[in-house]
């Protein structure tokens, strides 16, 4: 290793590493998040470039860049493995997106596979090995920010490289969602991902120390998200509790190198009322709520039944078909529900057959009143059902941040959320609070789920209608709606304003401004430390 490095002074120039990319491919809440953050820097003046795998995507306007990226790499069963890459340049707005894909006329490379996270260990890899050819192109970054395990290898690698030509590349490791899988060093290594086996300077609580990259893999039992947690000069999640949570997992020495920053939306009223009139000739929920649902279920997969004769109150959830997301807590609290509540789940299959078809034996206890919708939605008629729903609902039993949840209050409708990670911290309670924009209950508990859907989609019926007064359990809620009929209106209201005040691209971004500063003056003490007498 070098003895003496320089790190930059600012960080204009930013790499963002990723699986996800909106305008490109979306599966859940990463690509919106990483395409809000990449959007707003590049309009604040900053040159940014989002890295990602193609997934087999070649979207019209991408060109091959020069050089392509080719080699071998060394199974642990002593072969040899050739990848033959190109890299695809293109723009998302103002965003430059580098694809990294399989060369025309080679055999196919994992990283042309779809879906997104189909072969990711394999695709971690290669992206690893394109985004170091990458910087014979581009030379290096100023800051390189990297998203959830997938892309942390890669990032890795150029932290390592980059130490080897004497600069300390700032690497900012950012956690969407928890979690990721364990491999023996030789996954990680020279001979596969890419990792040089060098001694690295990690920190350690008070100072930088020098470690071997082996030595910092084996001491995370090969967990890819702890190996990136050491390695980075800072790591940033969705929310407080989130540090709080690494801090556990990991030692007190995350908390002098973390920060948090909520996601936000670009969301807004005005824009789903346009898409109401353009529909249905009015933006009032009421003549839009039930036209928009039974054009959906007219046109899309679904599973179960509504029946509409007698629907007064419409419950919207949404999000990839995964016990983290609760959705069968949901599905079960309808037997606690008037039959005039109708629960619609928008759902992403991502593979679990064995949650879907639970879902679909719930189903049939709470036939007529639910119905999981699991195929393609057109985005108008996404949002149109999340804004003319009573109540937007995220039941998850694990949730770092949840940014479905702002996205209705954008278009203000209230939430009911399970009281977990970020839900928690941002969503206050109007049972607690005169500024409350929904319910919060106990994760995995039915029947409270069902007494805040019940009470809180009656108090904005009963606010809409004037009808409905009798069904609001909740005594809190019944003394509010008996001293203002009209407050769901208000609420409403309410919800936007929040939204407005803390979570839009600008407060996202003056946060992550923020973290990057953090990283690279930890790259900056990263550089001044000296290799031991």
């Amino acid at each position: 290793m070098v003895a003496t490095l320089y790190a930059p002074t600012q960080a204009r120039k930013v790499w963002i590493l990723t699986f996800e990319f909106s305008g490109i491919v979306k599966v859940g809440g990463l690509g919106e998040a990483v395409s809000t953050i990449a959007h707003e820097l590049s309009r604040r003046g900053f040159e940014v470039t989002a890295i990602m795998p193609s997934h087999g995507l070649r979207p019209h306007g991408f060109k091959e860049l020069g050089a392509g990226c080719s080699g071998v790499r060394y199974g642990a069963d002593g072969r040899e493995y050739s990848y033959d890459l190109t890299l695809l340049e293109g723009y998302v707005g103002n965003v430059r997106v580098v694809l990294i894909g399989g060369r025309s006329g080679s055999p196919q490379q994992p990283v042309d596979v779809w879906p997104p996270y189909s072969y990711v260990e394999e695709k971690a890899c290669l992206l690893a090995r394109a985004t170091r050819c990458l910087t014979q192109i581009y030379g290096y970054p100023d800051l390189v920010h990297t998203n959830d395990w997938h892309t942390a290898l890669a990032a890795s690698v150029l932290k390592v490289d980059a130490e080897r030509q004497g600069y300390a590349l700032p690497v900012l490791y950012q956690i969407h969602l928890r979690g990721s899988p364990s491999f023996p060093w030789h996954y990680g290594s020279e001979q596969w991902c890419g990792l040089p086996n060098t001694q690295q300077r990690v920190w350690a609580v008070e100072r930088h120390v020098f470690e071997w990259t082996q030595r910092l893999w084996d001491s995370c039992w090969g967990n890819v998200e702890c190996f990136a947690v050491r390695v980075a000069d800072a790591v940033v999640t969705v929310s407080r509790s989130e540090v709080e949570l690494l801090s556990k997992d990991y030692g007190r020495y995350v908390k002098e190198k973390a920060c948090y920053s909520y996601n936000s939306t670009a969301w807004n009223l005005k824009e789903v009322e346009d898409i109401a009139l353009k529909h249905f000739n009015t933006y009032r929920r009421c003549e839009v709520r039930w036209e928009a649902l039974g054009e959906v279920l007219r046109r899309v997969p679904s599973w179960g039944y509504v029946d509409l004769g007698d629907a007064e109150v419409l419950v919207v959830a949404s999000g990839r078909l995964t016990p983290q997301k609760g959705f069968d807590v949901l599905l079960q609290s309808a037997q606690y529900l008037p039959h005039s509540t109708k629960i619609v789940i928008l759902g992403r299959r991502v593979g679990d057959e064995g949650y879907e078809f639970y879902l679909r034996s719930l189903l049939s206890y709470s036939w007529g009143r639910s119905a999981v919708v699991y195929g393609d939605i057109d985005q108008d008629l996404y949002k149109l059902l999340v804004y003319a729903s009573h109540v937007y609902v995220l039941p998850s039993r694990y949730e770092p941040f949840g940014i479905s949840a702002i996205e209705a209050l954008a278009v203000g409708t209230l939430v009911v959320v399970s009281d977990v990670g970020g839900l928690g911290e941002y969503v206050a309670d109007l049972r607690a609070t005169p500024l409350g924009v929904g319910l919060k209950v106990p994760p995995d508990n039915v029947y409270e789920l069902a007494r805040a859907v019940q009470s809180l989609g009656y108090l904005m019926y009963y606010s809409e209608s004037g009808k409905g007064f009798d069904k609001i359990t909740m005594e809190e809620l019944r003394v509010i709606a008996l001293r203002e009929p009209k407050f769901g209106e208000k609420l409403r209201s309410l919800a936007v304003a929040y939204v407005d005040a803390f979570f839009r691209p600008e407060h996202t971004v003056n946060n992550i401004l923020a973290c990057y500063e953090l990283a690279r003056q930890m790259a900056y003490y990263r550089a001044v430390t000296k290799f031991p007498e």
